[in-house]
């Protein structure tokens, strides 16, 4: 479906208003590797999905129970990896 588009990593950078063209490429691929390797993005995805489980109608009580469960133990493992990775 999407064969014929063009592959945006080999793409010219995008000319700026004053005519000049700034390549930043690097520079996002700099950030994009840090936000990697954090985990409060993580964090916040599986706040998210408690919320969400928690106030799912088509869910017993069991059920939510042990996704709740399950998303507490990925968060309890993002934390113990903090705190076991250096600065």
């Amino acid at each position: 479906m999407f064969d014929d588009l063009p592959d945006p990593r080999h793409q010219q950078p995008v000319e700026s208003s004053s005519g000049g063209s700034v390549d930043r490429r690097e520079e996002f691929e700099e950030l994009a590797n840090k936000a990697a390797d954090g985990t409060d993005a993580e964090r916040a995805f599986l706040d998210n999905k408690i919320e969400l489980v928690r106030v799912d109608p088509h869910l017993s009580a069991d059920a939510r129970e042990r996704a709740i469960g399950e998303l507490q133990r990925r968060l309890s493992f993002l934390s113990d990896q903090k705190r076991s990775s250096p600065d």
